[in-house]
């Protein structure tokens, strides 16, 4: 009997949950280097508290919380291999994210008004990206009370500038 297993010549590359392995091995677009001394100890700090709810971290204004907020949900997709949500407080600031995953090289798919949810979102494979909104109104596709059967299940839902979310949810169910 032949062995198959014995011709394979590569071997299976193990995928990093640790997220300054994985900014290590993506590919840095111009203006990225490194990270700044704060994103890496933000970086640390969550991973090493990453299993706890309701975790908060905090970065000045132009300290790179995008980028940290995707490597964030990039090791949860990788860890988890379910659904990650990335929600920002407005348009302008998902396209931006969008722009800013597609330049190193991380899946992300934006979230669709009168759409269903992609499939690559649901099946752990991207990012998903959207408003607060999108989440947090009476007919959410994700199952809050909304059209769904049952809620979808992730394993993260990462908030950028959440201290605006307040405001936003508020709003949403006036």
């Amino acid at each position: 009997m032949v062995d198959f297993a014995k011709l394979r010549t590569q071997k299976k590359k193990t995928t990093p949950i640790e997220p300054l392995e994985i900014f290590r091995r993506l590919p840095k677009p111009p203006g990225i280097n490194d990270l700044y001394t704060s994103q890496a100890e933000v970086l640390e700090s969550w991973f090493q508290r990453r299993k706890e709810r309701d975790v908060v971290l905090k970065l000045h204004t132009g300290g790179g919380k995008t980028l940290v907020g995707l490597i964030m949900a990039q090791s949860t997709v990788y860890e988890t291999n379910e659904p990650v949500l990335y929600l920002a407080p407005t348009r302008q600031l998902v396209n931006q994210a969008l722009v800013k995953a597609k330049a190193l090289g991380i899946a992300a798919v934006p979230y669709q008004t009168g759409k269903p949810l992609d499939d690559a979102f649901l099946n752990g494979k991207a990012i998903m990206i959207a408003t607060y909104k999108a989440l947090f109104n009476g007919r959410s596709k994700f199952g809050v009370r909304g059209p769904a059967t049952a809620p979808i299940k992730v394993s993260a839902v990462i908030l950028d500038d959440a201290h605006v979310a307040s405001s936003v949810v508020r709003e949403s169910f006036r």
